[in-house]
């Protein structure tokens, strides 16, 4: 079995790239900058016994999925996690729905009957989609209920809705972390309870169409 996670290099989509890896998955890893994140995660994977291949691809490229896919084929599930963070009022809009919606949509449109496909939304863009970020992220998880409709019973299209897990790299102007005291657990979720919501999913086979949130 094979796996694609699209930005594997680091963060959470390194943690859900071992988490994976631990349960048996060959591992096809997607970066773009982050080389040596990515070849470090990849020694880290090969470690666990199962191979890792990485694919460098721009997501922002026009022919990006069939680049990613060229490289990635065969998959048996696919992890769309990569994406662009900008909440501000400059924020390029088209370039964040291109990245972290119709991208995705476009690579679960690439993929076998038997697969699955897990889409890494966003809970605070479920309750209000106030900006381009969480429009983007709400689409993806419009998205994920009309390709489960669509595709099933063949293939099996779920996402994981992110709380407040770690904060942007590069917050962008403006950003304020929510407390922990205002999260719905009084702590804020780990990544390894989200690579665990993801492997549920991927293993479940009487879950599509589900939203799992991790808050």
């Amino acid at each position: 079995m094979r796996a694609l996670v699209t930005g594997g290099a680091k963060r959470i989509g390194k943690v859900i790239a071992l988490a994976l890896a631990d349960a048996g998955y060959d591992i096809v890893l997607h970066y773009y900058t982050s080389t040596i994140d990515a070849q470090k995660t990849a020694d880290e994977i090969r470690s666990k016994g199962v191979s890792c291949d990485l694919a460098r691809v721009d997501l922002a490229d026009p022919m990006a999925a069939q680049f990613l896919m060229s490289k990635a084929r065969p998959v048996d599930v696919l992890i769309n996690n990569a994406a662009v963070f900008d909440t501000s009022p400059t924020a390029d809009a088209m370039g964040q729905l291109q990245i972290n919606s119709l991208l995705p949509v476009e690579l679960a449109r690439s993929m076998s009957a038997g697969s699955v496909v897990i889409n890494i939304t966003d809970v605070n863009a479920l309750q209000a989609a106030a900006n381009s970020y969480s429009r983007s992220k709400l689409e993806l998880h419009r998205q994920t209920e009309i390709l489960a409709k669509e595709f099933g019973p063949e293939i099996r299209v779920n996402d994981v809705a992110l709380g407040a897990v770690l904060s942007p790299e590069l917050p962008p102007d403006g950003y304020v972390h929510v407390k922990k005291e205002e999260t719905p657990r009084g702590k804020f979720p780990t990544t390894e309870e989200v690579a665990a919501a993801v492997l549920k999913l991927v293993t479940d086979s009487a879950a599509t169409g589900m939203t799992v949130k991790v808050e």
